[in-house]
């Protein structure tokens, strides 16, 4: 059950992300698992680039081995653009939660900072009705306090 204002607020910011960018328990098992096939591809196409002599020729007969058909480096190339898009991916859902989650604090901090107002209006109304007869104030907030009084109700400063 969400019990506060910023929980209810993040769930509405968060449920704004498009679905592709929300992360939850199950797209990160899809990122994790994509992560995964990827490391394993890449690893297989960079052992092949690795081993892969039958298509080197010895040029000008000095020994020095040069590769003449790039195809498998254009396939190594390929999977990882496609690392690229996946970590993109990543990132633009991270930078959406994150957004998601700045929203939901500023309207956190400005209902705490509203409730703070109502709540000190309405015990300065309070206070007033009671204490119409009282002659002492708070020095620091105004609030009219009965004599004798040594602690403001308000704002909890000392009496004089």
């Amino acid at each position: 059950m969400i019990d506060t204002f910023f929980d209810r607020t993040y769930n509405e910011e968060f449920n704004k992300i498009p679905l592709a960018f929300r992360f939850s328990a199950g797209t990160k098992k899809i990122f994790l698992s994509l992560i995964a096939i990827w490391v394993v591809i890449d690893i297989f196409l960079g052992s092949i680039n690795a081993n892969n002599y039958g298509l080197t020729k010895v040029m000008d007969g000095r020994g020095l081995a040069i590769r003449t058909d790039f195809s498998s480096w254009t396939v190594f190339i390929i999977a990882n653009c496609i690392l690229v898009l996946i970590l993109t991916w990543a990132v633009i859902g991270t930078a959406f939660e994150r957004i998601a989650f700045k929203r939901a604090s500023k309207l956190d901090r400005l209902h705490k900072d509203w409730m703070h107002e109502r709540t000190q209006r309405e015990i300065r109304c309070i206070k007033y009705d009671v204490l119409a007869n009282a002659t002492c104030r708070c020095p620091k907030c105004g609030l009219p306090t009965a004599n004798g009084e040594y602690l403001c109700t308000l704002c909890r400063s000392e009496q004089e």
